[in-house]
């Protein structure tokens, strides 16, 4: 790893038919059966296009919490980078008879939970209401093929000029990604690519090898 950054713990993804409702309090208040929809979506591009839904058990499936916009999120996402689909979209209920929380009726039929894969990782975004703040603990590493591949997600993702720095930048969404060679390691090594690093925002390989 170039860096080591703050993440937030993982929250376990429950069984298909069970889902957790985000609680204001901190704590998950569990409702049945809520009935899920499929929205194949996504920028082919590798064996995982082929699915549309990440319910198969994995070791590790980061968490993304947003307030409201989380399917536009993902919607972004999946379009930008292949070998990226989206998967199940788990709905808030209805209604009070069908489970609704007081706290959750302004997100009433919006997405609670949609699965989904980025660049073949598994992934899952929660709409957790106004309390949602995991954005800002946790950044994706994306590690690129050459600098055009950096240039272009760069472009894409870089929505704050004001925390761009080493690589690191913010999205529109408030997502922090780190957007890094896939030699970065090996270009560190060069002597003196550290601190010409150092005043880089979007990384330049050239520039970190001294050319």
């Amino acid at each position: 790893m170039m860096a080591t950054w703050p993440c937030s713990a993982p929250m376990r993804s429950p069984a298909p038919s069970l889902r957790r409702a985000p609680h204001p309090q901190g704590r998950d208040r569990v409702y049945a059966e809520v009935p899920e929809r499929q929205l194949p979506r996504g920028n082919p591009g590798g064996p995982m296009s082929a699915h549309t839904s990440t319910t198969e058990p994995h070791g590790l499936v980061p968490n993304l919490w947003f307030n409201g916009n989380a399917e536009e999120v993902v919607d972004f996402y999946v379009d930008l980078f292949p070998d990226s689909t989206k998967g199940t979209v788990m709905p808030y209920p209805e209604t009070e008879a069908d489970g609704l929380l007081d706290f959750q009726k302004p997100l009433a039929g919006q997405p609670l939970v949609i699965e989904f894969t980025l660049r073949g990782q598994p992934m899952v975004a929660v709409n957790g209401g106004p309390a949602a703040n995991g954005a800002q603990s946790i950044s994706l590493q994306v590690d690129c093929a050459d600098q055009a591949q950096i240039d272009r997600y760069w472009a894409a993702l870089s929505a704050v000029p004001d925390e761009e720095g080493c690589g690191s930048c913010r999205d529109r969404f408030g997502v922090r990604w780190e957007i890094v060679p896939a030699n970065i390691n090996e270009l560190l090594r060069i002597p003196g690519a550290y601190l010409r690093m150092l005043p880089m925002k979007k990384l330049d390989i050239e520039g970190l090898r001294g050319e």
